[in-house]
């Protein structure tokens, strides 16, 4: 297997690392008063992972034009969520160095200044946040809220691997079913923009103390989607 091979799973880890991180701020912010700060910073978060998708997809093109056989391609995309899911694990146990880093790029912006200057400054200053875990544990559990994140995320973490699934089984259309990984990441981000952000985003403006469980329920509906229910529908396509 060549290096582009494993180039794939860490890339695709290193995604959905970023991603979750990219919720951790959202929570940091509601935590630390500063809710528009801390949504700013998710968004930043999430522009690193459209780079390394950038990076990442034309990766997994030349390894269809180059003859991966449809075993090591189901081998690569479970490899790629397990690893996924290991990154998960350590955002989780690391939350303390994140959310102090967040909290301390919130601090440094708040007292004026460039943006960008405090998330490069936030490194030499940022402390360990004691508690933090707690901050990702919901006091309230939002079942709602998880099922749908559970829901978009399972599509959103497989669908890639997915579309390039059936690109490379049917040669013939491979150029057009490959261009369909765009849409349906597009759908997932569609569902995240009108369903999930509103929600969340009402129940802040109505300082509804729910608000960070309904944060909180989100981030471990990805985790779920991206470590059981995303390899469970892997298999059942690959192997059904």
């Amino acid at each position: 297997m060549s290096e582009i091979f494993y180039a794939v799973i860490i890339l695709y880890g290193g995604i959905q690392f970023f991603e979750l991180n990219a919720i951790v701020a959202r929570l940091t912010g509601f935590k630390f008063g500063s809710v528009m700060i801390g949504y700013s910073l998710q968004q930043s978060v999430y522009m690193v992972t459209r780079l390394l998708l950038m990076i990442m997809l034309p990766m997994i093109g030349f390894l269809l034009d180059t003859g991966i056989s449809k075993d090591e391609f189901s081998i690569m995309a479970h490899l790629s969520l397990l690893f996924a899911s290991i990154m998960g694990a350590i955002c989780f146990f690391s939350s303390g160095m994140t959310i102090g880093y967040f909290r301390c790029v919130i601090e440094r912006y708040r007292k004026g200044g460039n943006f960008i200057r405090a998330l490069l400054n936030g490194f030499n200053s940022s402390r360990f946040e004691k508690n933090s875990i707690k901050l990702l544990l919901p006091s309230k559990f939002d079942y709602k809220m998880f099922i749908i994140s559970n829901s978009v995320y399972t599509l959103y973490s497989t669908g890639m691997f997915l579309t390039f699934y059936f690109a490379l089984i049917h040669e013939d259309n491979r150029t057009m079913i490959s261009q369909m990984s765009g849409i349906v990441n597009a759908l997932g981000a569609v569902i995240i923009t009108f369903v999930i952000e509103p929600a969340i985003s009402k129940m802040i403006d109505e300082k509804n103390s729910d608000a960070h469980s309904m944060i909180a329920s989100l981030f471990w509906g990805r985790i779920v989607a991206v470590s059981i229910t995303g390899q469970i529908l892997l298999v059942f396509v690959f192997y059904a």
